[in-house]
């Protein structure tokens, strides 16, 4: 099986687990996306498209853009620890050395997950600005906006079980993936 295939595999395989495994993670990305939507909307931003734009690119909103991306940065990585905690046989130390060296080496980057990642998560993104649009001056904005919270910490599950997994095939090639726990 080829490189790209193994890890699609296992990020799929995973990527359920990465909800149970971490559901604290998941809620604090669902919780930064949510408090984004809460001052866009109490700004009026969803009221009309013209609103929106008008207060696009405020200071208040790009601090809570910014609170958001956080969220989904550290939500993302708990779940990659947390998947390893529970399913890698790296110690927490060694994982989070590789961890570290493919944020920061570039050659120690696998372009099989970011395309794995980009596959999976580029639709989630094109729907969130889908549901952001149709939020505007809709009777339901508030569950629309709800909804496209979740997706957004959906979104976080998917990199973080992709990071997981883009070192974990390294650790299960020899073993294979059926000696990977269920």
């Amino acid at each position: 099986m080829s490189g790209f295939m193994q890890q699609l595999q296992l990020t799929l395989r995973f990527l359920p687990k990465a909800f149970i495994v971490a559901p604290i993670a998941f809620l604090i990305v669902f919780l930064g996306e949510g408090l984004q939507h809460f001052y866009e909307y109490q700004s009026g931003m969803f009221q009309s498209l013209a609103d929106f734009e008008n207060n696009m690119k405020s200071r208040a909103r790009l601090a809570f853009g910014l609170i958001k991306a956080a969220s989904l940065l550290i939500g993302s990585i708990w779940i990659c620890f947390a998947l390893n905690d529970k399913y890698s046989t790296y110690s927490s130390k060694m994982f989070r050395k590789l961890l570290m060296r493919r944020a920061w080496d570039p050659r120690a980057v696998d372009l099989k997950g970011i395309a794995i990642m980009f596959i999976l998560v580029v639709p989630l993104i094109f729907l969130h600005f889908k549901l952001n649009f149709l939020a505007m001056g809709h009777d339901l904005t508030i569950s629309i906006l709800i909804l496209d919270s979740l997706l957004i910490a959906s979104s976080s599950a998917i990199i973080g079980t992709v990071m997981w997994a883009d070192i974990a095939k390294q650790h299960l090639s020899d073993e294979g993936l059926g000696h990977v726990p269920s």
